[in-house]
């Protein structure tokens, strides 16, 4: 194996920096076959493909070993997964303790969200809660700074139902709209992103 490609591995490898990078065949998922490097000791491939031309007998050499990487890049990356797990389960806590504060205070239902904000909307608890923000903006529109505010835009709606007045804008119908063209045009900003990521 070439010198640059054994530096390669000794400044990237996550798991021991005297790796044994040998060639490989590898099939990709769209039938694409190339010669790579894997390390004989973590499993991983770093660098670029090298080219056929290189290779005069491919009889003596082996075919990548997929799982091998995937078994020492589930160990290098433990961590970040056992994180996920907990995220994802704090994130169930969080619904379920947002669907009882609904049920039990606000006496509305939180199976859904459409539904639960359109009820929220019509409940006494928003009404009360809209007019504070309203005078505390003293009715005037924070986004243009012109035009008498008739609406409260919510600026996150993680705590729906119980929010902080820093989550609540007084606006106009004019600049209600411009802010969630905005906030839409980000979410599909971010999706097409994702996609291509």
């Amino acid at each position: 194996m070439k010198p640059e490609t054994e530096e390669l591995y000794r400044k990237n490898c996550h798991f021991d920096k005297n790796c044994q990078p040998e060639p490989r065949i590898r099939i990709f998922q769209n039938g694409a076959t190339h010669y790579v490097t894997q390390c004989n000791i973590c499993g991983f491939s770093f660098g670029q493909p090298y080219p056929k031309k290189l290779f005069k007998d491919s009889d003596g050499i082996k075919m990548f070993d997929e799982e091998f990487e995937k078994k020492y890049y589930e160990e290098a990356h433990k961590e970040m997964f056992e994180r996920t797990k907990i995220q994802k389960k704090l994130g169930q806590l969080r619904k379920q303790l947002k669907a009882d504060y609904f049920k039990s205070v606000l006496k509305l239902p939180f199976d859904n969200f459409e539904i639960a904000y359109g009820a929220y909307l019509n409940s006494s608890a928003w009404q009360i809660k809209r007019k504070q923000i309203l005078g505390r903006d003293n009715y005037l529109c924070q986004f243009c700074k012109e035009e008498k505010a008739t609406q409260v835009h919510h600026l996150s709606y993680d705590n729906l139902g119980n929010e902080c007045e820093f989550e609540l804008l007084s606006v106009c119908h004019s600049c209600h709209q411009i802010i969630h063209n905005i906030e839409n045009n980000e979410k599909i900003h971010h999706q097409i992103l994702r996609k291509e990521l």
